[in-house]
């Protein structure tokens, strides 16, 4: 599974929408986006100051499945989001063992 992490700004409308209908509100939305696309939230939390509203972990089974969440969610009146893939260490590892083959190959 890829893991994403999503920070979040709420537009007026989806302060609007917390203030009415509550943060739960708008986490299950989000978790009905996320599980559409065949991914889970891992944790979701709210967040004062930082420029962002909220923050979340989601995992996807591949890189389109994610790019398919965000592209709907993204038209959304109710937020935008900036979008971080995680990659962990033993997959930097591989591509530094890659890079390493490579710049061999290109030599000097």
């Amino acid at each position: 599974m890829r893991r994403f992490l999503v920070q979040t700004r709420f537009s007026a409308e989806g302060i609007r929408d917390i203030r009415q209908n509550g943060g739960s509100h708008q986490t299950k939305t989000l978790t009905k986006l996320v599980e559409a696309g065949g991914g889970k939230v891992e944790c979701h939390y709210y967040t004062l100051g930082g420029g962002y509203h909220s923050m979340s972990l989601l995992t996807f089974p591949t890189a389109d499945a994610a790019w398919a969440s965000y592209l709907i969610g993204q038209a959304m009146p109710l937020w935008t989001s900036d979008v971080t893939e995680l990659i962990e260490e033993g997959e930097i590892d591989k591509a530094a063992r890659q890079a390493r083959e490579m710049a061999a190959r290109m030599g000097p």
